[in-house]
């Protein structure tokens, strides 16, 4: 077989990263960060109470999150704020506001899924129209069962060339 047969025989399920982490979407953007960070992950599904998946959560969202949040930018929304009264010395009772600070706030609720038997073929097809760096696999229930990533395709498309023994691309540049 050539590369690219080999390539169009590839489906999700041989290079999705398994048991996907998940955050739920009632989680605060800060535990959803540690996970991030404790997993080395940029990117990671929502989940509901049920365990269906509702969203994606990435950096991107964070980094949007603290525009929002910049200095002399209040966004008011009452239903996700409290106010902190705090004392001050000399001077009126200072007023500070907290937002909810939740996933369910922040995440995207358009999601982009395939199952595990799509094809490499059509997971990168569905990347590139949709200008989305990894897709959520769902099993049978709509559960997250992994996560398939532009890395993971590469990875699988290098390693493919890499099993070619020689191919007349090699050939004609050595002659």
């Amino acid at each position: 077989k050539t590369a690219i047969e080999r390539v169009l025989g590839i489906s999700v399920a041989d290079v999705m990263s398994q048991n996907a982490v998940t955050v739920s979407a009632n989680d605060t953007m800060g535990k959803a960060a540690q996970v991030l960070c404790d997993q080395d992950i940029s990117g990671v599904p929502v989940v509901d109470e049920m365990g269906h998946c509702v969203g994606v959560l990435s950096v991107k969202d964070f980094a949007a999150r603290d525009q929002e949040h910049r200095p002399g930018v209040h966004h008011s929304d009452p239903e996700d704020e409290h106010a902190t009264i705090l004392p001050t010395t000399n001077a009126p009772m200072h007023i500070e506001w907290d937002r909810e600070d939740s996933v369910r706030r922040h995440m995207h609720t358009t999601v982009q899924t395939v199952n595990e038997k799509t094809s490499l073929i059509d997971t990168a097809k569905i990347m590139c129209s949709e200008h989305i760096h990894r897709l959520v696999v769902l099993d049978e229930t709509s559960h997250p069962a992994g996560v398939v990533s532009s890395l993971d395709l590469l990875k699988a498309l290098v390693q493919e060339l890499k099993n070619t023994n020689s191919t007349p691309a090699k050939s004609a540049l050595r002659a």
